[in-house]
């Protein structure tokens, strides 16, 4: 195997490392693109609590460098500058690592569920920008098939938080009753939409959801039974509201001080919650400690929830007993690996061989067959073919460490590729 994962996540460095970092979902096509000018494949993985870059080269030696370069390309920093805050796994570990991530084991919410939904969307961006490549193509499959599993099979996930449901807890704890209160979520995406549905099922009196994206947003909106506003006309409704929960994708701060100091000077003895929940984050950290304001960050939440823990400390075990099968399945596809290279140049030969003959033989017969006859004579060669292949293909796949077999493939069949 030749799988390579660097990262930093929650656990390994603080927020504004991590803002370093963070890659939107719009902006992946970009980054996926850049990553596979200096390795051969790769996925990322970017979400509120981690970025992580799964990545597969068939010269290991390229790895460590080209992420090196492709970093420095794209942010301006190099490995050594952030090393305090990276972890570097390969092989069995990536995969070990990437379906605890899936299934919910790596969250800083334990259990959440929405982070299967995030490692699908990593998937789909490196799939549709021709960066998976078979490996990786496997690797998240498998990780996927194991988070759906331990969803299905465990209580891990039962009434579990997430990051958006947890911020309407804080907000709501710090203020009156939800129903004389006034919420602004700002973000429109999954965890804008599952802010508001928390809020409204908590009884939140009024909600209102900005986005730069209205026309794209209505139907949600709509569905969730919530005002709409244009992001351009937000500073309005800033003065009338209780609560404001951010949520947004975006490279610089959408709240600033001095909007929140022109809302105070308007409304004195106002009270505002504030959570931020962005990475990077929305709201100017200079706001905390203004007079009348709570300003909460994704890393407080984090802190709020070492409480839940211990609820779904029990289905842990159950969890990874699930991981370590899936684990024993990934391993014994991915030893062969090394091996499949051989196996494609050995059954492409024995194709090319075998339809090369077929043609001369059908071009050269003195009678005109009809189509039926046709595909059952190139079924037959197929099987001919397929059945002597089998039994070597066998030892190969059998024997994916050992060498000897390797050369013999390739020198016994004249291949002088292994791509």
């Amino acid at each position: 195997m030749s799988f390579y994962l660097i990262g930093l996540n929650h656990n390994t460095a603080p927020l504004e490392i991590r803002e370093s970092l963070s890659i939107s979902q719009r902006k992946l096509p970009v980054y996926l693109e850049e990553l596979c000018s200096h390795v051969q494949c790769g996925v990322i993985l970017s979400t509120c609590n981690r970025t992580e870059f799964y990545l597969w080269d068939d010269n290991p030696g390229n790895i460590t460098k080209g992420f090196d370069n492709f970093l420095h390309a794209r942010s301006g920093l190099n490995m050594e500058s952030i090393s305090n805050y990276l972890y570097c796994k390969h092989d069995a570990d990536v995969a070990l690592h990437l379906f605890r991530v899936a299934s919910g084991l790596e969250s800083m919410i334990l259990g959440e569920y929405e982070v299967l939904g995030q490692v699908k969307n990593a998937y789909y961006a490196a799939e549709s920008a021709g960066s998976l490549g078979l490996a990786l193509k496997k690797l998240f499959e498998a990780a996927i098939k194991t988070g759906r599993r331990v969803r299905e099979e465990t209580a891990i996930s039962q009434n579990s938080l997430s990051a958006s449901s947890m911020a309407v807890d804080i907000a709501l704890s710090k203020s009156d009753e939800p129903a004389d209160l006034k919420a602004l979520v700002i973000g429109t995406g999954e965890a804008g939409k599952l802010v508001a549905q928390v809020a409204k099922a908590k009884g939140v009196g009024s909600i209102i959801m900005a986005s730069r994206y209205c026309q794209d947003a209505r139907d949600m909106a709509d569905k969730l039974d919530v005002e709409l506003v244009d992001f351009a006309c937000v500073e309005k409704v800033l003065q009338g509201v209780d609560i404001i929960i951010t949520c947004a994708h975006a490279p610089h701060y959408l709240l600033n001080a001095e909007q929140i100091r022109h809302v105070l000077s308007n409304n004195p003895g106002k009270k505002l919650v504030i959570v931020d929940i962005g990475v990077p984050r929305n709201v100017d950290p200079a706001i905390h400690g203004f007079e009348g304001v709570l300003l909460y960050n994704i890393d407080d939440i984090g802190r709020a929830c070492d409480s839940n823990l211990s609820k779904r400390q029990t289905e842990t075990n159950a969890a990874q007993a699930i991981i370590d099968q899936e684990i024993v399945r990934f391993r014994e596809f991915s030893h062969t690996l090394n091996v499949r290279p051989i196996i494609r140049s050995l059954a492409q030969r024995a194709e090319n061989i075998r339809a090369s003959h077929l043609e001369t033989t059908l071009r050269n017969l003195n009678t005109e067959l009809s189509p039926k006859e046709r595909y059952q004579i190139d079924a037959m060669t197929k099987a001919i073919v397929n059945r002597i292949l089998q039994d070597p293909i066998g030892y190969l796949k059998q024997n994916p460490q050992n060498s000897l077999y390797v050369n013999a493939a390739v020198e016994l069949f004249k291949l002088s590729e292994r791509k």
